[in-house]
């Protein structure tokens, strides 16, 4: 009876999304300004989050210019429910057409090696369907949080592995090094992780915050590459172009040390595509009240 109404509390936000995937693109996007405003005006705490993570995060930005940047962001939260519609509802065969990959050749060398890699992406607005394309284009394992909702969960899965190899547990350590250790290729996003009890303060942007060392031990305990991957939407072709950047140079012998790299690759990423980036998570929580 408790998977009946679970289920039943989802159909209406299922039954809208499949709606969603095949309206004309011109009324996806009005669709997706509406959800960008209701997210705007009617979560203020929210809203006041981004705004505090953007003046952390770009200092040197007049206010002007970093309000620009929100409403870009919010656009781009907007429009991420089309993308996942699209992402869950629309033949492997149609998305396949929407991917263009560059820098193989990263991945290549990583799996020569016989370790692995794991694949590093920040937490972008769009990641349901990145995930999906990246899929589509190479074998990947993909990290991911249970919803309480269980019949949300099973809903979920089964979309998302049409095309991904395997949907693994975060809190799974050791299914995500057997697979690093069988050569596997794994999608893993560190930056809203849930942290070790006495997880560091590592700079990221402007402030030294709580965060996860778990990237660079993977990297050690597996022999695994880290290859961050980089993500454009391409308006004019109407695709994404997603590009594997050269391994980070982790040595295995700090943790710390290794944990700063990562966080400036991400930092890195997160510069390339900010209005992609979600502003609304409370990365710098510690710093929220000042």
């Amino acid at each position: 009876m408790k998977f009946v109404l679970q289920w039943l509390s989802i159909y209406p936000f299922l039954t809208l999304l499949w709606l969603v995937a095949f309206l004309p693109a011109k009324f996806q996007k009005i669709l997706a300004s509406v959800f960008a405003f209701l997210l705007y005006y009617l979560l203020p705490s929210r809203r006041k989050t981004a705004q505090k993570n953007l003046a952390i995060a770009f200092p040197e930005h007049t206010p002007a210019a970093r309000n620009k940047l929100l409403k870009k962001s919010y656009q781009a939260l907007g429009y991420s429910l089309v993308e996942m519609a699209i992402a869950w509802f629309w033949s492997v065969k149609k998305l396949e057409r929407m991917a263009l990959l560059q820098g193989k050749e990263h991945i290549e060398k990583a799996q020569q090696k016989g370790h692995g890699a794991i694949i590093l992406l920040p937490h972008y607005s769009n990641m349901e369907i990145i995930g999906t394309l990246l899929s589509i284009k190479i074998p990947i394992y993909v990290t991911f949080h249970v919803p309480q909702n269980s019949a949300f969960s099973r809903f979920i899965d089964q979309r998302r592995n049409r095309t991904i190899k395997k949907t693994i547990n975060s809190k799974d350590l050791r299914s995500m090094i057997k697979v690093l250790k069988n050569n596997g290729l794994l999608w893993y996003s560190p930056d809203q992780s849930k942290y070790e009890k006495k997880a560091p303060y590592i700079r990221f942007f402007s402030k030294q915050v709580k965060t996860t060392t778990g990237t660079a031990k993977l990297a050690k305990l597996t022999g695994a590459d880290v290859i961050p991957l980089a993500v454009q939407y391409d308006k004019q072709k109407h695709c994404y172009h997603l590009q594997f950047k050269p391994a980070l140079p982790l040595e295995g012998k700090d943790m710390l040390q290794d944990t700063r790299l990562v966080n400036k690759a991400i930092e890195a990423l997160v510069y390339q595509n900010p209005q992609q980036y979600l502003w609304i998570h409370k990365r710098f929580k510690d710093y929220l009240s000042e």
